[in-house]
């Protein structure tokens, strides 16, 4: 998490909302500690639903927390996408009204 932070060119408070792969709640909240985001503003919605779906889980939290209407204009959102053997992270804005 801290290194995905270092590339994006903003840093860890300027994100609203952390999306990260469907893993367990103790994991999904030490990625929101790392990058100093409110535990309460990671999305967890899909878990239930689609369990681990490997690397679109980050597309489809994302597609379901903007569909909730929750990510106001402006706010960024913070995508990270984990696995055995790789990482990912982009860094999002909404922009529309």
């Amino acid at each position: 998490m801290r290194g995905a932070l270092t590339e994006l060119p903003s840093g860890p408070a300027d994100y609203d909302w952390l999306v990260t792969s469907n893993y367990c709640t103790t994991n999904v909240d030490d990625f929101a500690d790392l990058a100093g985001i409110d535990r309460d503003r990671v999305f967890r919605g899909t878990v239930a639903r689609y369990g681990h779906v490997f690397a679109a889980d980050g597309l489809i939290n994302l597609a379901e927390l903007t569909g909730t209407g929750r990510v106001a204009p402006g706010e960024r959102v913070l995508v990270l996408s984990t696995g055995p053997f790789s990482w990912g992270a982009i860094g999002l804005r909404r922009t529309d009204d």
